[in-house]
């Protein structure tokens, strides 16, 4: 009976214990999600009452863009930190560092190339978002600084989604909210007194996702966070495939969203015209606020299980 009571005492104490890590890592997380998707409304909101409603839509006519680098950031930041907490949760310090480098080193390295392909098919990918030959003098601009964005969001997004596995939490809430604040506050900046038009709203982007790294840098400059790095040989990038099987769960959710927008954009453009796809742009901001609760308590269950 006593080693019963005991094994029951133990059970409440793991019970009370997981409790408070998931409330710790909830709130980070919904924090985070609020950040960036209100940052989404709310942008939209600045843009159309600084440049009108067909600005907004312009601004939703490039979300394709932003949920393709959700896509890579996904895959790479969820399946590479489950992994990373995987390796520390038995006590793997090695291994879980290994993981860690492998999956930097490839996010720097496929947002590179992002950057690049998009660069280099920059025409036919302007044609395919914006089929209304009369916007795509405002929205190229825009569209081509938005992604050279992807060589900040990319990576910085991968790191917050470490920082939870790293046990800080904190940070990658404050990171986020940092980038998408600034953002915001740029937009009004470059917008009204520098009359940059729309692509004012990309610059403001990637000064908001820049300051951000900027927060991670002096971070690990004032050693108040440290990047496990470890030394890695070829026999090691097996890591990368066990990695990305973890993220394909929440990167194939962004990628079958990614491709509903980019059809119902189209869609909305061929039957109604730019009124039609003003309307459909407010329509998907309420869906992403709906979205919010739910994508914070997922994203903050993922350290806490993979580390059990």
């Amino acid at each position: 009976m006593t080693g019963k009571k005991q094994r029951q005492d133990s059970t409440r104490r793991s019970g009370k214990i997981i409790t408070r890590k998931f409330f710790r890592y909830l709130v980070p997380m919904v924090m985070s999600t609020i950040a960036i998707s209100l940052n989404e409304f709310v942008d939209s909101i600045i843009v159309s009452q600084l440049l009108g409603s067909e600005a907004m839509t312009l601004v939703n006519l490039g979300s394709p863009l932003m949920l393709a680098f959700a896509v890579l950031y996904s895959i790479l930041g969820v399946g590479g930190s489950i992994l990373y907490g995987k390796h520390a949760g038995e006590q793997n310090p090695h291994q879980a560092g290994k993981t860690f480098t492998i999956t930097f080193i490839f996010t720097c390295t496929v947002a590179v190339l992002m950057t690049c392909i998009g660069l280099a098919i920059f025409k036919p990918l302007c044609n395919h978002l914006c089929m209304d030959p009369d916007l795509r003098p405002e929205f190229n601009p825009y569209l081509r600084i938005l992604l050279l964005s992807g060589l900040l969001i990319i990576p910085l997004q991968v790191i917050i989604y470490f920082l939870s596995a790293f046990g800080k939490p904190g940070l990658g809430m404050a990171v986020n909210l940092t980038a998408n604040g600034v953002n915001l506050l740029f937009d009004y900046i470059f917008i009204h007194f520098f009359d940059t038009g729309l692509k004012g709203a990309a610059m403001a982007t990637f000064t908001g996702y820049l300051v951000g790294a900027l927060i991670v840098i002096f971070a690990v400059l004032l050693k108040k966070l440290g990047f496990p790095f470890r030394k890695i040989s070829i026999h090691d990038m097996k890591l990368l495939p066990a990695s990305l099987s973890r993220g394909v769960a929440p990167a194939t959710s962004q990628l079958g969203y990614c491709l509903k927008i980019s059809f119902c954009n189209a869609l909305a453009m061929n039957i109604a015209g730019i009124r039609g796809l003003t309307v459909f742009s407010l329509c998907m901001q309420a869906v992403s606020i709906a979205s919010i609760i739910i994508a914070g308590i997922v994203e903050a269950m993922v350290p806490i299980a993979s580390s059990l």
